[in-house]
């Protein structure tokens, strides 16, 4: 028997869009209940975009107001991501802006994870400008001192990750959070209250 969808988040092939839970007028069936990317949604005044370029992490968007407006796993194929990025440019009306973590080689990382994240990073930098989405490049411990997380110090990877995943949570506590679309989302309410968009 297929389980419930969770409630207010839906997900299928690597894309994940999350809002505010809505009460169904009817029933309807787990076929029904297909992923809306973000040209399906309704329009929303600014943007954020949050952008954890790890191929274990995600892209995260949320409105002016810090409401989750989309987000994607970065597991998915090139194009996926590419159509993701432009829907939700389309779908702002106002400011489209992006933060980027700016992430070098790790102690013990071997020459071949560090040249798929390199690619990773490139090709998401590279999606950004081809959407014309400004966005800045924010170190780990920039976006994390700014938004109150406790650094990392004598903690495992893991432990640091449940961290962050826990401060993200208590910012969205509707939303089932995962280690996979925590990183991206608090970039994004980073970049909501401490990046300026141009013109805005």
């Amino acid at each position: 028997m297929a389980k419930k969808a969770a409630k207010g988040i839906s997900e299928k092939d690597g894309v994940t869009t999350i809002g505010k839970p809505e009460t169904p007028k009817a029933k309807t069936t787990r076929s029904q209940q297909s992923t809306r990317l973000p040209s399906e949604r309704k329009p929303v005044g600014s943007s954020y975009i949050g952008v954890d370029p790890g191929g274990s992490g995600a892209i995260a968007a949320i409105d002016e107001d810090g409401l989750i407006f989309a987000v994607h796993k970065n597991d998915a194929t090139e194009r996926d991501v590419w159509e993701f990025v432009k829907d939700v440019k389309a779908q702002t009306k106002g400011e489209c802006f992006a933060v980027i973590e700016r992430v070098g080689a790790m102690p013990g990382q071997g020459v071949h994870s560090m040249f798929v994240f390199g690619q990773s990073y490139g090709f998401l930098r590279g999606l950004l400008i081809a959407a014309e989405i400004p966005f800045v490049e924010v170190s780990p411990a920039k976006w994390q001192q700014a938004l109150g997380c406790p650094t990392r110090g004598k903690l495992s990877k893991t432990q640091h990750k449940n961290r962050l995943k826990a401060k993200a949570q208590q910012r969205w506590p509707h939303v089932k959070m995962t280690l996979a679309i925590a990183d991206a989302l608090l970039l994004a309410e980073y970049a909501r209250r401490n990046t300026a968009i141009p013109g805005g």
